[in-house]
């Protein structure tokens, strides 16, 4: 099976779609019946995802990643627009990352045009919190263009099932599957006998107000009121005015010094920090698939997240907590819940288990092979 992705941008700030495509392109061509190829369109290739402190990510499957272009300036592979339409030619499957992309619809029907069937990963754009923002712009492109797509396109395929239902109620006549998201497996695991003194916590992700990172502060600020000595880690980026606002909230909780900001972290920085910590946080308000969670629990490291974090729906009681409507009170309790030696050791290896088995690229691939299959008919429409 001949598989295509094309993406935006591999550039690391975009999240999501870029690390999502580059790791499952990774996966398809590990299986033997696979050959995958990703294309992406816009960025610096030294600004993306391939690169990690500088240095490539492992070993580049051949011909992809390949970046859509005419020149070379810019180092890496290209692959011209010539090429890419030769290569739908001979392509099986057309995977397409995004959707309000005013290129979406126009891979939609040169992929079936050539023959492919069509898949596309929305990436928690479809989403009913996404829905709020920019209205009138997806409604004229719903119209326009994303008409046209949805009538092409043989199935949404989507990271989690939350995002599944949400874009079923909006596009009812859509199909709609769900392979979820992946993260390699890394193979330094924890095995602390029990949380440190004082306990050491990490929220890591993106900065964002939806985050909720304010609540990880409260939660510290309770533990540290009932005598639990503690420290939290705050690693990601985000806007300056945010990052200003965490830290004056620190501060009126009297726990500035026990907040470390330490910026973005990849590659053996971001292991170490997994593997220092104790405990995990993501109180978010929405979260399409969360994953910062999904590396934290592929580390063993358990975790205490709201809800509304996808990826961890089915999270085991024995890994960690799931909080509904989180606050720092909820939050310090489900901590101190699991600082008993035995139950801390336990939710190490449930964690890394839940992680391999729901979430390692090996089982989100099968999740898209099959996927596809069930899709067999669509190239016939």
């Amino acid at each position: 099976m001949k598989i295509i992705q094309l993406v935006n941008t591999l550039a690391v700030g975009d999240g999501g779609p870029a690390r999502n495509s580059f790791e499952l392109n990774r996966a398809f061509n590990r299986l033997p019946a696979c050959a995958a190829d990703l294309v992406w369109l816009g960025g610096h290739i030294r600004d993306s995802v391939i690169f990690e402190e500088g240095k490539i990510v492992g070993e580049l499957p051949s011909p992809g990643p390949r970046k859509l272009g005419f020149t070379t300036n810019e180092g890496g592979r290209r692959i011209g627009l010539l090429s890419l339409l030769r290569s739908l030619q001979s392509a099986d499957v057309l995977i397409l990352h995004g959707y309000y992309l005013p290129w979406v619809p126009i891979a939609t029907i040169l992929g079936r045009i050539f023959g492919c069937r069509v898949f596309i990963m929305p990436h928690g754009a479809l989403t009913a919190r996404q829905q709020r923002y920019g209205r009138l712009k997806k409604f004229i492109f719903d119209l326009g263009g994303g008409s046209i797509t949805r009538v092409l396109l043989c199935s949404f395929v989507t990271g989690s099932a939350i995002e599944a239902d949400e874009l079923t109620s909006k596009f009812p006549r859509s199909t709609v599957q769900v392979a979820g998201v992946g993260v390699p497996m890394p193979k330094e695991t924890k095995r602390d006998p029990a949380p440190h003194e004082p306990i050491r916590l990490l929220s890591l992700s993106r900065i964002a107000d939806k985050k909720r990172i304010d609540l990880s502060i409260d939660a510290l600020s309770h533990l540290r009121s009932e005598g639990i000595d503690a420290v939290l880690t705050i690693a990601g980026e985000g806007p300056r005015p945010l990052m200003e606002r965490l830290s004056a909230h620190a501060r009126s909780k009297g726990v500035l010094d026990s907040v470390e900001f330490v910026g973005q972290l990849a590659g053996t920085a971001k292991t170490a920090a997994f593997l220092a910590a104790d405990f995990f946080l993501l109180p978010s308000e929405d979260e399409n698939f969360g994953i910062g969670f999904a590396e934290a629990v592929s580390h063993g490291l358990p975790c205490v997240v709201s809800t509304n974090v996808a990826a961890a729906r089915h999270l085991p009681y024995q890994a960690g907590r799931l909080v509904p409507d989180p606050t720092g009170r909820t939050l310090a309790a489900a901590v101190r819940e699991m600082l008993s030696p035995t139950i801390y050791r336990t939710a190490q290896s449930a964690s890394r288990q839940f992680a391999v088995e729901s979430l390692s690229w090996s089982a989100a691939v099968e999740r898209w092979v099959k996927a596809v299959e069930e899709t067999n008919g669509c190239k016939n429409k």
